[in-house]
């Protein structure tokens, strides 16, 4: 009470409570003691009461007397939503008041625009309100007040225009104009909204999405995020929880579209990257939902199908990208079928030895170096290490891995689709790769000559498992020295175990995956045993 009335120091006397609370008497007492005060109170209660809570003026001079004084209050505060309304009519409707008479139902068609080329025309608007102002508007042509006035002003006196009569526009800061001062949006974005028009085969599969309709349009503010809006578009078109996300349409039926994958991204952004005039006011999104059925997006069917990659806009330039939080926590734009792809990336990429490996400079320039047949497994190292450097450069929110997998691509058969595949079996490949340019590399810096090594088959007696194990891990290192080696390779111990004489065999061999039978009925279940390799390089034992 005190803010709002500006109350001096001096007079904040109001006897209260321990918990600050004040009784009625106080509160009496004081308003006696302190009636400038009371008068303030008093008018601002009868503008709350009329206004906001639905009070009808009792005269003509009383609803004049409280308007005025409600304007003036709100011309000072710092409001977010005004209504426009046409000067023309608020001149007469105080003059009416002052003599006495009978203000006119708001008219509001001095302001009012046409609806040529509007989309409205086409399709629903799922916006609020979708009535345009008349171009090139003066700011003597038009007043602004607050929200709860102009409502006030309908329940009193009615609208002459039965649609398009209300204009409710956001004032925003400076960044959004080209004057960098902060203004009324007399002019807000037209969002057109496309959906795919699908086109069935005879069997009923899905095939490339043919082309894009007009769906909806909308009527928002520039500061409105690309997150807001789509969850506009889910309530309003009764989307429900399906999966939906929007584009930025370049060229509509065209390659192209721009995924808009930075939810904090405001319209103003995407607008002004088009590099459209002020005037044109006008933008084109695809809204694209996820089939429940297949879960396929029809982007990335039709991106598949046509050989192109989607387009992420936090890849197209750092300087409109959000910051990653740390190093690494970086998305990867997922292209066609390629999320198994992205997946066995995001999980080596925590593997902290390897990842540091690729980082560091002097590795890389071994791996290029190395003289080996395998250039495809040098190739595919180096646009990985690639990729890891600008994953750890955290300059964007997400990231294109375009390069890397053009590489893959290239260098495997089966991998050169736009298929789906098992997320293990391109982790295995990968890895294969990355220790084969790793072990040329090493080859190369040590400068060893290629020999084969001859395994001497020499009975060794009473030689122990350990022992067997041992002897077979320092032959498979000597031929396959690299960092995957001691990342990711293992030793598996085959035991035969004859029924008859109970002697028994062991056979030792590497491996990098295992692959275990699960859900299978009538299975024998073994307790697996681990044991760790000391290694001086690593750090660990």
């Amino acid at each position: 009470m005190y803010k709002d009335l500006n109350v001096a120091a001096e007079h904040q006397t109001v006897a209260k409570s321990s918990q600050g609370k004040a009784a009625l008497i106080d509160f009496g007492i004081w308003a006696q003691e302190n009636e400038q005060y009371v008068k303030e109170y008093y008018s601002m209660a009868l503008q709350v009461g009329h206004i906001c809570l639905g009070l009808r003026p009792e005269s003509k001079k009383m609803e004049l007397q409280i308007v005025k004084e409600f304007e003036d209050r709100a011309s000072k505060l710092p409001l977010t939503e005004w209504n426009i309304v046409a000067e023309s009519w608020h001149s007469e409707f105080r003059t009416l008041l002052e003599a006495d008479k009978n203000p006119n139902p708001i008219d509001n068609s001095g302001i009012k625009g046409t609806r040529e080329d509007s989309w409205t025309s086409k399709v629903a608007c799922i916006s609020s309100e979708s009535a345009r102002l008349k171009p090139d508007l003066q700011q003597s042509d038009y007043i602004r007040v607050p929200v709860p006035l102009w409502r006030a002003w309908l329940r009193w006196h009615g609208c002459t225009l039965t649609v398009d009569s209300q204009f409710t526009r956001k004032y925003l800061e400076g960044e959004f104009f080209e004057d960098s001062k902060p203004a009324l949006e007399l002019y807000p974005l037209e969002i057109l909204l496309l959906g795919h028009d699908r086109k069935k085969s005879h069997d009923g599969t899905e095939t490339t999405p043919r082309s894009l309709n007009s769906w909806a349009c909308a009527q928002v503010s520039r500061s409105m995020t690309v997150d807001e809006l789509l969850s506009l578009c889910k309530t309003e078109l009764r989307l429900g929880d399906g999966d939906a996300r929007l584009w930025q349409v370049i060229k509509e039926n065209e390659e192209g579209n721009v995924l808009l994958d930075d939810a904090a991204q405001n319209l103003h952004q995407l607008y002004t990257a088009l590099g459209k005039t002020k005037k044109v006011n006008k933008m084109k999104l695809l809204l694209e939902v996820r089939e429940r059925g297949t879960g396929v997006w029809p982007e990335e069917l039709r991106a598949s199908l046509s050989g192109k990659q989607i387009t992420a806009a936090s890849t197209l330039s750092s300087s409109n990208a959000q910051l990653s939080g740390r190093p690494g926590a970086v998305g990867l734009v997922n292209y066609g079928n390629f999320c198994y792809r992205n997946a066995g990336i995001q999980c080596l990429a925590r593997v902290s030895p390897l990842t540091q490996y690729f980082l560091e400079d002097e590795n890389l320039d071994a791996i290029k170096k190395a003289n080996t047949r395998r250039r495809d497994s040098v190739e595919t190292a180096i646009e990985y290490a690639k990729l890891l450097r600008e994953m750890w450069a955290a300059k964007k929110k997400n990231i294109a891995p375009n390069d890397f997998n053009d590489a893959i691509r290239m260098n495997s058969d089966m991998f050169e689709c736009s298929e789906q595949h098992d997320c293990q079996e391109f982790v295995a490949f990968l890895l294969d790769q990355l220790h084969t340019a790793i072990y040329e590399a090493n080859r190369a810096v040590n400068a060893l000559e290629e020999e084969k090594i001859e395994v001497k088959e020499e009975k060794v007696k009473e030689e122990t498992d350990e022992e067997k194990a041992e002897r077979a891990w320092t032959e498979y290192e000597k031929q396959n020295d690299s960092l995957v080696t001691r990342l990711f390779t293992g030793q598996l111990r085959s035991r035969l175990i004859c029924r008859s004489c109970q002697g028994s065999s062991s056979v030792f061999e590497p491996f990098t995956s295992l692959s275990l039978p699960i859900g299978f009925e009538d299975v024998d279940l073994y307790q697996p045993s681990f044991s760790q390799v000391r290694s001086t390089e690593l750090g660990t034992s």
